[in-house]
């Protein structure tokens, strides 16, 4: 029996086997757009035709792929040199032995927006300087009441700002900043 014929044997048994588990990717259909593939929009000097919207937009994917689990994604759209603090995650999970990486950090949020916390912005504003943005966010900080359901109630804010660079590539982001604020 061929090298080949073995392999897709053993791989066509440890499918019907349960022995390889595959990964539920959400739909890219109900995420909001962004353009993956780097062109000629994509240049350092100018990141798209409206580098504001396309910043604003940047930080609504980024968030919106981590609370789907489109960890890949999320983390393509940080620079290479990123920074994450986010108060969300707040003290270091159980058994983290020191600080967080980027995907660690990224997972914790995941998991607190599967506990039914979500993030919806009241207010987003865009500062451009020369291939820097900044975007800072005022989201409030909802509860789900009901398992995919629409009733949440309000637990507090959240400011966010990104500091974002320009690449070839497009928008990255360089510094993530989340601080959590209590309800008045």
């Amino acid at each position: 029996m061929s090298v080949l014929r073995y392999g897709a044997l053993v791989a066509g048994l440890l499918v019907l086997a349960g022995g390889c588990v595959f990964e539920r990717r959400p739909d890219p259909d109900r995420m909001p757009e962004v353009d993956r593939a780097p062109d000629a929009k994509a240049s350092a000097a100018s990141p798209w035709e409206d580098p504001e919207a396309a910043a604003a937009s940047l930080a609504e994917v980024f968030r919106e792929a981590v609370r789907l689990g489109d960890l890949s994604l999320a983390l393509g759209l940080l620079h290479r040199d990123a920074v994450l603090l986010d108060e969300l995650v707040g003290d270091l999970p159980a058994g983290a032995a020191g600080p967080l990486t980027r995907g660690e950090l990224l997972l914790a949020v995941r998991r607190i927006h599967q506990e039914g916390l979500s993030l919806h912005p009241a207010q987003v504003e865009v500062t451009l300087l020369d291939d820097v943005a900044l975007v800072t966010s005022h989201l409030d900080l909802m509860r789900s009441m009901e398992e995919g359901g629409d009733l949440a109630v309000q637990e507090g804010r959240v400011w966010e700002s990104m500091v974002l660079v320009a690449t070839p590539e497009g928008w990255r982001i360089r510094h993530l900043h989340r601080s959590l604020r209590p309800l008045d």
